[in-house]
């Protein structure tokens, strides 16, 4: 029998997850100083459900300021990634950021998408610097 390297991360595919569309106007703002338009523009338009998701064999949980992000499950599609995290009331939010725009974007009340905005804390440029670099 061949010998196997079993890999500590998986590739699958996700069916739903909570998303607000944004519209033309919203993606080109969000775009506009991006060095790839094209792939930003495109990274807003593909619905959640065509994200992957790649998971490791263990729970990594790391502190950015208030929030504590899972970096054991993390959501992607083309530039765009997304995680569980709990803000300092541990309440459980999703964290999206855009690795070409370098923007994030919060879910609030019933997970809808609260909308991109840069990052102006430390550690908001931080998250932004390790989730786009996995």
């Amino acid at each position: 029998m061949p010998g196997y390297i079993l890999i500590g991360i998986l590739i699958i595919n996700i069916t739903a997850f909570p998303v607000k569309a944004h519209s033309i106007n919203e993606i080109h703002s969000l775009c506009k100083t991006a060095s790839d338009y094209e792939g930003c523009s495109r990274s807003y338009i593909f619905p959640i459900s065509q994200f992957s998701t790649l998971s490791t064999n263990k729970t990594v949980w790391r502190n950015y300021g208030p929030l504590e992000v899972n970096l054991s499950i993390i959501k992607r599609r083309n530039s765009n990634k997304v995680v569980q995290a709990l803000n300092n009331e541990n309440k459980p939010l999703y964290i999206g950021v855009n690795c070409v725009s370098r923007s994030i974007n919060l879910t609030g009340i019933n997970s809808n998408w609260k909308g991109w905005f840069k990052p102006s804390e430390s550690f908001e440029h931080k998250l932004i610097k390790d989730l786009c670099a996995i």
